[in-house]
Parts: structure tokens; sequence; C-alpha cells
């Protein structure tokens, strides 16, 4: 319930509580491994990707040992668990780009979904998660023939929150045809759907999705703008660090075609022009996210100062991390930089945790004190700088 409601900390904190629980119980190996999937699911969501996928090969490791059947002292069945783990593992391949392996790991969660004796509405629930990356890796009529069977299976046992996915999926399908129209309204049926059934990460991708269909289509600037700025916000609020990075970057590189004044700025703006699609209720979402209306809205005002003074291009993100692992050049050239960070109120706070993340410090304890965009940004260098991926995080 934590996770779905964005409040990634305290599930986290949640899940290391259950653990030393289960100890205590003295329940059985494969329910302690269970602890450990579900905080690799946890962690995923926040972001922490190359973290999960190590620790998933380890737990793998331990997993291959254990008995094939729960014994007595057990509070899950370990199917449950293989999936569980893998599905972390799934998610984590998906958001670094790494499709193929993406397959693979699903290939396995299907064959165990398979070897249980599961129905055809949870296999095709499994199978569906190979639509993503078959479309990534351009083999679309593939990925066209699994989304159209998807769709009758979730349809057939009226499963909303599944449609929604598939449609969401369908989408990206036609843009990769270049059908800009067709994925702009396909991009609007599955948010719709997606608030239905509320689950935030969803919906705030669905928001960013639907925002990129709409640039692609040549649609409504105010409309794609309110999308936008919509999934930045709800990234921002539940703590989704590196789902928020990502929407960061797109609103830079847009920032050349998107500075007319008429254009959303405030949170009523946003949120008014986005309910112009059926059935979205951002206002509402907002407000239980964060009752504080002057949270949200300086959550919007800093993500939109960022999104303004953002570099062009990548170069900051890799003097940073250059500099992390000792580039003495690379830090040199950051200095002027965050010299410039520091004579803007706003940017003081992050250009002082960016430098003593240079000095060597770590921890999230340095995020004490941040906004939430700064809190965004210094996160994503943090976890990068302690071997994250090397995609750069600026």
């Amino acid at each position: 319930m934590l996770g779905d409601a964005g409040r990634l900390e305290q599930a986290l904190e949640m899940i290391g509580r259950q653990a030393g629980h289960t100890r205590r119980a003295g329940l059985g190996p494969w329910t302690q491994l269970g602890n450990q999937a579900q905080r690799l699911q946890v962690l995923a969501l926040m972001g922490r990707h190359e973290q999960v996928l190590a620790e998933a090969g380890d737990l793998r490791a331990r997993m291959a040992d254990l008995p094939g059947r729960a014994g007595d002292e057990e509070a899950v069945e370990p199917w449950n668990v293989r999936e569980t783990l893998l599905g972390a593992g799934y998610a984590s391949t998906v958001a670094l780009g790494r499709w193929q392996q993406a397959l693979d790991l699903n290939a396995e969660v299907t064959a165990s979904t398979r070897q249980r004796g599961a129905g055809v509405h949870e296999l095709t629930r499994t199978r569906f998660n190979d639509a993503g990356p078959l479309i990534r890796l351009g083999r679309l009529a593939e990925a066209g023939q699994l989304l159209a069977g998807c769709q009758q299976v979730f349809e057939d046992h009226r499963d909303t929150a599944r449609l929604a996915r598939v449609l969401s999926a369908r989408a990206d399908l036609e843009a990769e045809l270049r059908h800009g129209q067709a994925a702009a309204e396909f991009g609007r049926a599955a948010l719709r759907l997606a608030y239905a059934q509320p689950e935030l990460r969803g919906i705030a991708i669905s928001h960013h999705n639907l925002a990129g269909y709409l640039r692609a289509a040549g649609g409504d600037r105010p409309e794609r703008r309110a999308h936008r700025l919509a999934a930045a916000l709800l990234f921002a609020l539940a703590d989704m660090t590196h789902e928020l990075v990502v929407t960061m970057r797109t609103l830079a590189d847009e920032q050349g075609e998107d500075t007319a004044s008429w254009l959303p700025s405030t949170v009523a703006e946003v949120v008014a022009a986005a309910e112009l699609t059926d059935g979205v209720r951002l206002g509402e979402l907002l407000a239980a996210l964060e009752p504080d209306p002057r949270t949200v809205e300086e959550a919007l005002a800093g993500i939109l100062q960022a999104a303004a003074e953002a570099p062009t291009d990548d170069r900051v993100g890799v003097a940073v991390l250059a500099a992390c692992r000792g580039d003495q050049e690379a830090a040199a050239r950051l200095e002027p930089f965050l010299g410039e960070m520091s004579r803007a109120p706003e940017w003081v706070a992050l250009a002082g945790v960016l430098r003593r993340i240079l000095g060597g410090e770590r921890g999230t304890a340095l995020l004490d004190g941040l906004d939430l965009v700064s809190t965004a940004i210094a996160r994503e260098v943090l976890r990068r700088a302690d071997g994250g991926d090397g995609e750069p995080a600026a």
C-alpha cells in the first residue's frame, strides 16, 4: 500500500521491519528471501536499478540452493518468491534499456507461471511484459501480435488496469510506426483507464508518454506541456528519482519550443489543461499525494526552474561522474558551473551538496534540507557515483 501510494522510503522501512520479524519468528529461508525480493521491488521503484540487478544476482544464487518445496516453517510459496525476484530484475533491465536481458528474465517468469499451472489470464499478464522490449528491439510484427492477443484476454476478463497497459504499449507501437495521431489516441485512452484503477507510477508514466505522442503528432502545445509537467510533479512528490530525472531531461530539451508565456506554469493551469483529457483527475491525485498546496506549487516552480536552467547536453553530468572517479581535469571544469549555481538562491544548496559529493562524502544525510528537484538530482548523482549505471545524471 505504501509503494502504491508513492511513499517509497516508508515502504522500504516497513520491509526492513518485516524482515526482522521474519527472523525472530523463526520462519524459513524462502520467507526470508521473499522479504528481500519485496525490498528489490521498492528499490526498483526508487530508480536504484544497478543495485537491484547486483543484489538480484546474489539472491538468485541463494535461491538455487533452496529446496523446491516449502517446508512447515515457511509462510510463502517458492514460486511466488522466484517470480517476485525475477520480476524486480525485469523492471530494472527495462528501466536501463537492456531489452534482450529483459526478454530473458521474463521468459523465466513465464516458464515458472506455466509450470505451476496458472490460468490464461495470469499467463497473459506475464507474457505481456515482452511487448515493450520487442518494440524497442524493432520486432514490431511480434509485438503487434502479442498485444492483440493480450487485449482480447484482458477485455474478456474485464481487467481495466492491464488493458490500460496494453493500450499504452499499442501507443508505443504506433509511435514506432510513425502513426502519430493513432499513438496520441491510444495514449489518451491508456491514461483514462489508468485513472480508473489508480496506481501512481502507471498514471505518471502515462502522462509522460502522452506528452511525447502529442509532440510527435504536432498536438496542442498547452495540453502536451501540461501532461509533461503532471508527470514530473507526480514523480517528484512520490520520490521516484529515476523517472523524474528522465522527465526533467525531456523538459529541458523541449524548453526551446515551449517558452511561450501562455503555456501552463502554475499548478492550477497544469491541472486545468491536463484534465481536458477525459477521465484525468490530476488535482484530486495531487491533493491525496501532498495535502499542502504550497508544497506542490513549490515543487512545480523548482521543476520549471531546473528545466529552464539545465544544460542542453550531458556534459555536466559526465563531468560530475568523471570527477567522482578521480578525474582532476573534470573537477576543474565543473568549478565555474558550481560557482554560477551558488549565486542563484534556488541552487545554492544543491551546489554545496555536489561539492561535498565531489569531495568524497556519501550517504542520504547529504540530501537533508534540499527541495524536491534538488533531492532528485543529488540522489541520482550519488547513486551513479557509487557505481550505478554510467548514464549522465544531470
